[in-house]
């Protein structure tokens, strides 16, 4: 792979972690005050690179769970970072927090 297109989807990634961690802010779905304050500070410097021990302890702790998701549905893998913001949005929607495949499935599942 080109280091132009490893370069892209590495930024495709960021862009996608910095969107989820923004909807996780709005959303108030993190609850430790600490673990917010970091949450503010990755988006607001746009990486994980500059926090401490200590934050990275917090942000595995907290906040990390809310990003590394397991999907609801029948596939048993892990939801992409890449499509991780949209399942949370049709979370209520669809009854879970699903990947992309599964979404799918669910909504042509014939009635």
């Amino acid at each position: 792979m080109s280091s132009i297109v490893e370069y892209m989807e590495q930024q495709r990634s960021r862009d996608s972690l910095l969107a989820v961690l923004e909807h996780l802010q709005e959303c108030d779905m993190i609850e430790d005050d600490r673990a917010r304050g970091i949450t503010r500070q990755i988006i607001g410097e746009r990486t994980l690179d500059n926090l401490t021990e200590r934050q990275i302890y917090r942000y595995e702790q907290d906040v990390f769970p809310l990003v590394d998701v397991d999907c609801d549905g029948h596939c048993e893998t892990k939801i992409d970072i890449t499509d991780l913001e949209n399942a949370y949005l049709r979370e209520m929607e669809l009854g879970g927090v699903y990947c992309q495949h599964c979404m799918y499935d669910i909504e042509n599942i014939p009635e």
